[in-house]
């Protein structure tokens, strides 16, 4: 229906169907406009390794392709390609009402510098992705941004011991949100942190782990487990 599926990023490298992964969230994007819902697949950290031909992640399969075509892995997605056009002009960071959705994390280094949602998104999508010519002064922000507080590594929320409420509210007082909705951390459940202000939603998935879900319905939320039970955070 009108609802939204926000996926979090790392659809690449964690196994070895990720051509099949990709092509149903394409496919599945196009059906939800139609049924007036959205699909959004953020960029996480992998997203940017492969598509900066990075492949030390890589499943095995994909490197018996490689070895077999000829063909660097990373050019089944170039920017000429359907499924590599599409995934670079998707979100590194996203904002649906009053929720922050992104990998790893909003540090508070980005507050400090300012960054504006439209600006990450527009550096990710012209400059590290698209490799584009820069000024010096988005070089910087290149820099920045695809470092270990830049949105697709930051895990601070989970290990930096000095983070605390008021450095949240910082945050979320910038960007004008109640909620920060993340991954790339994985745990064996869904985390929610500081009086539900931040959800680490990584349950595992990817380390063979059943996974969970989370869902957000009547402005309450769920643990949407594999089974199909949804339990209330």
């Amino acid at each position: 229906g009108k609802g939204h599926l926000v996926i979090l990023g790392d659809s690449f490298d964690r196994g070895d169907m990720v051509t099949e992964v990709l092509w149903q969230l394409f496919g599945l994007e196009k059906q939800a406009a139609i049924a007036g819902g959205m699909v959004h697949m953020l960029i996480g950290n992998h997203e940017t390794l492969m598509l900066t031909k990075d492949s030390r992640y890589l499943n095995e399969k994909y490197l018996k392709v490689m070895a077999i075509s000829g063909i660097e892995y990373s050019n089944l997605y170039s920017q000429e390609s359907v499924l590599g056009k599409w995934i670079r002009y998707q979100p590194t960071i996203l904002s649906i009402n009053d929720i922050l959705f992104v990998h790893g994390g909003v540090s508070i280094d980005m507050v400090r510098r300012k960054m504006k949602l439209e600006q990450i998104n527009r550096i990710f999508s012209d400059i590290i992705l698209r490799e584009e010519a820069y000024s010096d002064n988005e070089l910087a922000d290149f820099k920045f941004l695809n470092d270990d507080v830049g949105p697709i590594w930051y895990r601070g929320f989970f290990t930096d011991k000095s983070f605390c409420m008021s450095k949240l509210d910082s945050i979320l007082n910038f960007y004008d949100k109640n909620h920060i909705v993340v991954g790339h951390t994985t745990s064996n459940e869904i985390r929610a942190l500081f009086d539900e202000k931040i959800f680490g939603i990584d349950a595992g998935l990817g380390n063979d782990q059943p996974g969970a879900m989370l869902i957000y319905k009547n402005g309450l939320f769920y643990q949407g487990l594999a089974t199909g039970k949804r339990i209330k955070l």
